[in-house]
């Protein structure tokens, strides 16, 4: 520090090798071999005191410049650290907890748990996600609740159906049943109305055409045809036609004669078994009988 007076001259100084010299009186701040310059001019000569100049090594204020701002950095690094704390004490708190929470909700519900709503505490962006997430959880449980609903009715639209399907099959096994009960009646009627008309006489004709009245009346059938067991030759052993109903004579004559098991009549009469037969025409191999003798040859036979 030099204090010089009005004429310029250091008449006093912290470095005794300054005293004596000559000071322009100019008054700011200026720069000199390494060192900063701040010289102040008193304004009121009368004290003797023109002005005074104060001397800084550049090098002693930059150390200071350093050391103060490695102080302002490692306070700004502290704040720093102590704001990251806060910070991620709050997110935790806010977000991170939050999320967490509604993790758990989204992992119950993935197991099937859709009656559960995530807490609203906040109406932030996450207050807005759990909004949604709950509104979401509505949805799926009024689905969930429809398809149960679906479910339940193709349930019971199953079982109606397979109760239909059994009371079906039973009906027509009691039908079929019916029908074979009827047919058992029917044939007892018809032998015992047989017993009763047939025993009244011996004769083989009379027998015939009472035979043939009585199936028209007890059976109702339109065409049928009375062939009977020819004894002559047991070796080979014939039917014999004794009478028809329906039959013209063009197709089959009187006293044609059919071999015992060769076509529908006489394998009929050697296994004692109905056999029906759908359409005569497909069965180009089995003829509706094979006659032994016949008294005419119809054309279309």
């Amino acid at each position: 520090v030099n204090v010089s007076d009005t004429q310029g001259i250091v008449r006093y100084s912290t470095d005794s090798r300054e005293l004596g010299k000559f000071d322009v009186l100019r008054a700011g701040i200026s720069k000199e071999e390494g060192r900063l310059i701040i010289t102040y001019v008193v304004p009121d000569i009368s004290r003797g005191i023109g002005s005074v100049a104060v001397f800084i090594d550049q090098d002693v204020m930059m150390l200071s410049t350093h050391r103060l701002f490695v102080q302002v950095g490692i306070g700004l690094l502290g704040v720093i650290l102590i704001l990251s704390f806060l910070v991620k004490g709050l997110s935790e708190r806010l977000v991170s907890a939050r999320l967490a929470r509604l993790m758990n909700f989204i992992e119950d519900a993935e197991k099937g748990s859709f009656l559960i709503r995530a807490e609203v505490d906040r109406n932030d962006e996450i207050g807005h996600v759990i909004v949604g997430f709950n509104q979401l959880l509505g949805v799926i449980t009024q689905i969930e609740a429809r398809s149960l609903e679906r479910k339940h009715s193709e349930e019971d639209a199953e079982i109606q159906r397979t109760m239909r399907i059994k009371l079906e099959e039973t009906l027509f096994q009691l039908e079929q049943s019916n029908e074979q009960l009827n047919s058992k009646v029917q044939a007892q009627e018809l032998l015992m109305e047989a017993a009763h008309r047939l025993g009244g006489t011996l004769q083989k004709e009379s027998v015939v055409e009472r035979l043939i009245k009585l199936v028209k009346e007890k059976l109702s059938w339109p065409q049928f045809a009375v062939f009977l067991m020819e004894s002559k030759n047991p070796e080979r052993p014939t039917l014999r036609l004794k009478g028809s109903l329906g039959i013209k004579e063009e197709i089959i004559a009187l006293d044609t004669q059919v071999m015992v098991g060769e076509g529908i009549v006489g394998i009929v009469a050697q296994t004692g078994a109905p056999v029906i037969m759908g359409n005569l025409e497909k069965e180009k191999t089995l003829k509706v009988w094979e006659t032994y003798f016949k008294a005419k040859l119809p054309a279309d036979f």
